[in-house]
């Protein structure tokens, strides 16, 4: 499976670098990997959420020059408390409309 792959790449790379040579170190070691893995999961299903936004009716994708776009989409990624809740909104209007 793909994915048991790209773990283990992740992990053998995160291993490489960290190189935990105690207990402690291959706690903290394993639980980097596991939440390294858990938002690149995430992010990468967000992205398949978000995809229909990014795009017109024809298929390509949107942008300033003709096809419309949700600024909703792009300000949500920001880290202000204000970008979060408006990304929040952005996220419950996408859930009313059965995204």
């Amino acid at each position: 499976m793909k994915d048991n792959a790209d773990f283990v790449l992740l992990r053998d790379g995160l291993l490489a670098q960290f190189k935990p040579g105690t207990a402690i170190q291959t706690v903290a070691f394993e639980q980097i990997v596991v939440s390294s893995w858990r938002c690149k999961h995430a992010i990468r299903l967000e992205m398949k959420q978000l995809t229909p936004s990014f795009t017109t009716s024809e298929g390509a994708a949107s942008d300033e020059s003709g096809g419309q776009r949700d600024e909703r989409v792009f300000q949500w990624f920001g880290a202000s408390y204000q970008d979060l809740t408006q990304g929040i909104s952005f996220l419950k209007a996408l859930r009313a409309e059965g995204c």
